[in-house]
């Protein structure tokens, strides 16, 4: 032990805990639980700090707390400040399965400080507390009588048999539990890392109706129970940069809605809808039908002549596709940087006939943007020239993106480049997309009542900030009405989630208290369309929630929470009325955009055999 670091009269620590301020109604049913056994459970999150403050609060940075070099990567610094009686901290809620047995903490942490001569240490801990500062245990208390010096110092505490029926009772009663390493003193610091709490014990999961679709990572669509079993690839996206963006469940929980660019240069939008049987099957194309891939192979062609003219004074390499035909056409370079080369490129195609009402697009394909220049009426085994195209690079990528189905299940809503758009099922060759809520081109993640025709949409704004936020509209309205304005921090709410019963919606925002004003994320709220009231629902530190999908009764939501940085997200569900329940569904892989379907699927013990052409929505 340093003799020169003197001793410093320690106190009760004073964190006053976030919580939600709401009246927690415990759900009691009749339903079977499934219990799950879970032996060395890991519940501490980013303990190694490699995704930085991710799921820590901490004190304001550069003063209290901030990242260093830990023991092997990253680390925490606990840094008081130089004013008496100061203190540095991180705090960590912990998420905790419903009854545990056995529990271990663990820790590295090493001593530093800055003026030998006058650094003083009080106490340097790590303790489990309640929300209401109930002590529970404390793994790591030193002092200065327990100075260990300098080196890296391992700490393992296996929690007491007290300690662990008080964190059970605890938790039974919906209080909060947190982890808090802290350390007070003056001109001493000390850098923690490897923190550890591993538990063991029996999870009860409610009975839950439905299944939640995710994409994995833009390239597979996946199909899993809500309590995180049977987790199943119904769909892989194959194209050399697969993109899947967004997936919904229909309201009858027959068919999955989803977007992929798999088809890319076969349609005149850069990724298209598309729909899909629980099993994997028949998947059939919704905007710009028909897919090729769907067409009957005896199907009768006719031959569409033309020629492309570059028009943007750039050079410029096109595609050319006609609806329904089996492959684009390549143009060779139109116009070089110097000028040279020729303008303007012949093409040939054939393409099928889809009927003699049916004006097929033609569309011209340049660096990944897409011009729709003209229609033709292909007739079989004829030879239609349509002329010249012109190529003014004026152009859209034409995403179609963020589903929703309306109540009745006929028609879907997306947006397409910031426009809320929708189509009517079940289409044919001549279904167009139509406006949906006009007057708007900043729009994203509608979301269609499950009970009648009103859409809640995410509105942002660059030029006048109280005008983003949570609107409420009906189709064809040309402005919606504001439900929820952005706060004082200027984070705007977002990715509403209609309940199923209609009485209100889950949404994402950041949640402003003292406490988590050096803490960035969003966290998930309720709002009453009754009370306009507004209930915050989880209380992360450093975390987002995204992507909101309600449970059929509207007790649990599933959502994904994301790391500070963004590269670690998982897909979580909590109960609405008591948030201390909470666990985890996917680990190890990325998961966007989760959607709970309304009933449970009904798959087919094999899969259903193959349709094409219009055929594809007889059994709509």
């Amino acid at each position: 032990m340093n003799n020169k670091i003197h001793n410093k009269k320690s106190r009760l620590f004073m964190f006053i805990f976030v919580q939600p301020i709401m009246a927690l109604m415990f759900i009691f049913t009749s339903h079977a639980q499934t219990t799950i056994t879970s032996s060395q459970q890991e519940i501490i999150r980013n303990g190694n700090f490699e995704q930085k403050e991710t799921a820590w609060a901490k004190n304001i940075n550069g003063v209290g707390s901030y990242l260093d070099n830990g023991l092997s990567g990253a680390g925490m610094r606990l840094n008081p400040t130089i004013e008496s009686q100061s203190q540095g901290y991180i705090v960590q809620e912990l998420n905790l399965i419903t009854h545990i047995t056995q529990a271990t903490f663990s820790m590295s942490y090493r001593f530093d400080i800055s003026v030998p001569e006058i650094a003083m240490l009080a106490a340097f801990r790590a303790s489990i507390l309640s929300e209401d500062n109930e002590a529970v245990s404390q793994p790591v208390y030193i002092d200065i009588n327990s100075f260990p010096g300098y080196e890296w110092q391992n700490v393992y505490v296996a929690l007491d048999a007290g300690a662990i029926e008080q964190i059970n009772v605890l938790h039974a009663q919906g209080k909060r539990i947190y982890l808090l390493i802290d350390l007070i003193g003056e001109w001493i610091h000390v850098i923690v890392d490897n923190i550890s709490l591993t538990i063991s014990g029996q999870m009860q999961f409610p009975e839950l109706t439905g299944e939640i679709a995710y994409i994995e990572d833009g390239k597979a669509i996946h199909r899993i129970n809500p309590i995180g079993g049977n987790d199943q690839v119904i769909w892989r996206n194959t194209a050399e940069v697969p993109q899947l963006y967004d997936i919904a469940w229909n309201p009858q929980s027959t068919l999955l809605a989803f977007t992929s660019n798999h088809e890319f240069g076969k349609s005149r939008f850069t990724t298209d809808i598309y729909t899909i049987r629980p099993d994997g099957s028949n998947i059939c194309r919704v905007t710009n039908s028909p897919s090729p891939s769907e067409l009957p192979e005896n199907i009768a062609s006719g031959t569409i002549t033309g020629s492309v003219h570059n028009n943007t004074g750039q050079y410029r390499f096109a595609l050319v596709y006609v609806q329904g035909a089996q492959e684009s056409v390549q143009l060779s370079a139109m116009l070089g940087p110097d000028q040279s080369g020729s303008d303007t490129q012949s093409f040939t195609i054939s393409v099928p006939d889809l009927g003699p009402d049916v004006e097929q697009t033609i569309t011209v394909w340049s660096e990944g943007y897409a011009e729709s220049r003209s229609t033709v009426n292909v007739i079989a085994n004829e030879t239609l020239d349509v002329g010249t195209l012109e190529l003014h690079g004026f152009t859209s990528r034409y995403t179609a993106s963020q589903l929703t189905w309306n109540g009745l299940g006929n028609q879907i809503g997306f947006v397409l480049d910031g426009l809320l758009r929708s189509i009517s099922l079940p289409t044919d060759y001549n279904t167009l997309d139509q406006e949906l809520i006009g007057g708007v081109n900043v729009t994203k993640r509608p979301s269609w009542s499950p009970i009648g025709d009103q859409l809640l949409y995410e509105k942002s704004s660059s030029v006048v900030l109280s005008d983003a936020g949570i609107y409420l509209a009906a189709p064809g309205e040309q402005t919606g009405r504001q439900l929820i304005a952005p706060d004082a921090s200027s984070s705007s709410p977002g990715d509403p989630a209609w309940l199923p019963d209609g009485s209100g919606f889950f949404f994402a925002m950041s949640q402003m208290h003292p406490r988590k004003m050096n803490n960035s994320g969003y966290d998930l709220f309720h709002y009453d369309f009754v009370s306009t009231q507004i209930t915050p629902i989880t209380n992360f530190f450093n975390e987002t929630v995204e992507s909101p999908t309600p449970s059929p009764d509207g007790h649990y939501i599933a959502f994904i929470r994301v790391s500070t940085d963004g590269n670690k997200r998982d897909i979580w569900v909590v109960n609405r009325y008591q948030p201390t329940i909470m666990w985890q569904l996917t680990g190890g892989i990325k998961p966007y955009r989760p959607n709970w379907s309304r009933q449970q699927p009904q798959v087919s013990p094999e899969p259903t055999p193959p349709v094409t052409g219009v055929e594809k929505w007889q059994n709509y």
